[in-house]
């Protein structure tokens, strides 16, 4: 029982990841779409990430990460992925629109 159990929670962090994966690629897509076409509806995929990203992460519990160093490392990661691509300063819009 408890080995299905394991398996369970760790299928469900699989899918988590997954989603959170999928979430990025739309923020990172749309934020280059912009970057390449100056358009403003690229930038909807980016506020939409931006908005179910930290809903994704917030319940550090479904990871289903048993060690410390494993859970200092994702909370890393997911916050500088997070500075990285869902964060568009408007240093960057202006200079995306100034090679317009």
């Amino acid at each position: 029982m408890e080995s299905r159990q394991s398996l369970l929670k760790t299928k469900e962090s699989i899918s988590l990841i997954k989603d959170i994966l999928n979430t990025l690629l739309n923020a990172e897509t749309g934020k280059r779409g912009y970057q390449l076409t100056g358009k403003e509806e690229f930038l909807e995929p980016l506020d939409k990430s931006g908005k179910e990203y930290p809903l994704l992460i917030a319940d550090r519990d479904r990871f289903n990460l048993k060690d410390k160093l494993q859970n200092r490392y994702g909370e890393r990661t997911f916050l500088n992925y997070s500075k990285n691509i869902l964060v568009f300063s408007s240093y960057e819009k202006k200079v995306c629109l100034a090679y317009k």
